[in-house]
């Protein structure tokens, strides 16, 4: 028996490995895939928050901008620009969401080029 077994170390041993990760070619393939779409959908959602937050950014400066240029403006006016104002401020803060996917993306990148070669 312990020959059996050394004979088969040893033929095992002398065949070359044909796929080093141990992964077949089919699961590389259909991982490659997923992950360059994840990668994808990441990118959209990341151009997309940024885009947002140019948005908010750009209607806070309008906000202001109406303050010093409209002189004539009532109470109700100022009332209604800080309301609004109010509403867009909470999404100018950090986004843990956004760092959260900048992490994700930075992986699957990383991944990505390990299954590239």
């Amino acid at each position: 028996m312990i020959n059996l077994m050394a004979r088969i170390k040893a033929e095992k041993a002398s065949q070359p490995e044909e796929n080093a990760t141990g992964f077949s070619p089919s699961f590389k393939q259909s991982r490659l895939e997923r992950v360059e779409n994840r990668i994808r959908i990441l990118n959209k959602q990341l151009t997309q928050m940024s885009n947002d937050l140019k948005s908010y950014r750009n209607a806070l400066e309008f906000y202001d901008r109406m303050k010093t240029e409209f002189p004539d403006l009532t109470p109700l006016d100022l009332a209604w620009i800080q309301r609004e104002t109010d509403k867009i401020t909470p999404y100018i803060s950090e986004d843990p969401s956004k760092e959260q996917k900048q992490w994700e993306l930075k992986m699957l990148q990383m991944e990505l080029k390990e299954l590239k070669l």
